[in-house]
């Protein structure tokens, strides 16, 4: 959604498909099912750049997703610290 909070398998799935960048995975926090993993991500323009996305893990199954712009406002969200790392 436009606030970047979605639910489900079918929203990941769709996040996932509809990336317009290529997304590569820097350190994962992992704390009682919540995850957050750091993301450099690369444009189809060449254009560099970070993100993050926190997700809440339940029986083995990804139950939420949010997008972050860094970093340091995933862990903020989550309260995860460097101590999940």
């Amino acid at each position: 959604d436009a606030g970047g909070a979605a639910q489900g398998h079918a929203a990941l799935r769709d996040w996932a498909q509809a990336l317009d960048v290529k997304v590569e995975p820097g350190r994962i926090y992992v704390n009682d099912g919540v995850v957050v993993v750091e993301q450099q991500t690369i444009a189809t323009t060449g254009e560099t750049g970070t993100a993050a996305s926190a997700f809440r893990v339940v029986h083995d199954h990804v139950t939420s997703m949010f997008r972050h712009d860094d970093l340091a406002a995933a862990l903020a969200a989550t309260e995860l610290t460097e101590a999940d790392l």
